[in-house]
């Protein structure tokens, strides 16, 4: 069935080779004023959503080519498909809005600050996207719960600067932020300073960070970034929000032995998104 202009996913994308599961829907190339370009989103819809009546809390998604299907994602992916079937057997349901990234210009687009030589600082264009275009297309096609507390952020590595950063930017918008990996490097670590200069957001805030974030396919990066920088990086972001937030709104993990990479994120999403969305709000 047709909503609009979102489109089944396996009509959408025909074919062997897809790893997608449930009831999937696809906007395709949503044109971006803010960004002056197009974008595909894929929205993941609860098993309980054809059957009932319910509204639902919403999670969006950084990297959405990654999220649900082999065939479109970078490294693998992160299996929030089959996630969220599971979750629902437990009570635990929401609506996800995937947002594909930008590609080339993914660095430029996640990254709130200039980076010499790499990008970056085009983050509020696509905040503005975010909040002008993507949240009043679903919410006005699809039974969700609208206000703060009910949409939250969610991403990995420059996905989740950017996560943390809107999340900061508009509290009004967001309720919760899921924060995996997150790459806090950019502009000399300049979110920190960001940081310390906005208040406290009151909003679910998961973080969690690998050992050995910087091993396998990302070693080369070392010499720049020791996986204990990562480390310590996602620690002194946690002492600062617990500093300030609610300890109850809070959850941090340190995974021994994980590396920077989807099969960590994918392994540790459940534990994330119960956490998140442990007090849904009507």
């Amino acid at each position: 069935m047709t909503v609009g202009q979102w489109q089944p996913y396996q009509e959408r994308f025909p074919g062997p080779g897809h790893t997608a599961v449930g009831d999937l829907r696809v906007y395709s190339d949503l044109h971006s004023p803010q960004l002056g370009s197009r974008r595909d989103l894929v929205v993941c819809l609860p098993p309980s959503y054809r059957h009932t009546t319910l509204a639902y809390p919403v999670i969006y998604m950084m990297d959405g080519q990654n999220l649900f299907d082999e065939a479109t994602a970078h490294a693998g992916e992160w299996q929030v498909d089959e996630t969220m079937a599971r979750l629902a057997a437990e009570g635990v349901e929401a609506i996800i809005v995937a947002v594909a990234n930008g590609g080339d210009r993914r660095t430029d687009e996640y990254s709130p600050f200039s980076i010499p030589g790499e990008g970056g600082g085009q983050a509020q264009q696509l905040a503005q996207f975010l909040i002008e275009s993507v949240v009043p297309l679903v919410e006005s096609d699809f039974r969700v719960h609208s206000g703060r507390q009910n949409r939250f952020l969610f991403g990995s590595s420059l996905g989740a600067l950017f996560s943390l950063y809107l999340l900061h930017e508009r509290p009004d918008q967001f309720g919760g932020a899921g924060l995996m990996s997150p790459s806090l490097w950019p502009a000399g670590y300049a979110i920190f300073p960001y940081l310390r200069d906005r208040p406290a957001t009151q909003a679910r805030i998961y973080l969690d960070v690998g050992t050995r974030e910087l091993s396998g396919r990302f070693a080369f990066l070392r010499l720049h970034w020791p996986s204990r920088q990562y480390r310590q990086a996602a620690a002194r972001l946690y002492a600062l929000l617990a500093a300030r937030e609610p300890a109850a709104n809070l959850h941090f993990v340190i995974e021994p032995g994980a590396r920077h990479g989807e099969a960590a994120w994918a392994r540790r999403l459940p534990a994330a998104l119960r956490f998140l969305l442990a007090n849904p709000t009507g």
